[in-house]
């Protein structure tokens, strides 16, 4: 997967930024309902001061999750302490 980055800046210049990985396709497992699919988190940088972001999944299922068939949409959102904030999505289609 090839990730794609997208860059958040704000007055301070203390920005924070995620990459989130290429939208994923699998096929899902004669008679199940769900498969289970694995995906690298999303990366992020910042450059608060002494500080760390912190990220979180704000929408779809965790890498290792149970996904339905269809488009499936994950999301995450990353922070930092300064007040800025950066989200990323992808989409996990699964096929019959």
């Amino acid at each position: 997967p090839v990730p794609y980055l997208i860059l958040t800046h704000n007055s301070s210049d203390t920005a924070v930024s995620i990459a989130c990985w290429a939208n994923l396709t699998v096929t899902l497992p004669v008679s199940a309902k769900t498969i289970d699919v694995n995906y690298a988190e999303p990366t992020f940088i910042t450059n608060c001061p002494g500080v760390q972001a912190t990220i979180k999944r704000l929408l779809g299922q965790p890498s290792g999750g149970a996904f339905q068939t269809g488009i499936n949409q994950v999301c995450y959102e990353a922070y930092n302490e300064c007040g800025n904030r950066d989200t990323c999505c992808f989409n996990v289609a699964v096929l019959e």
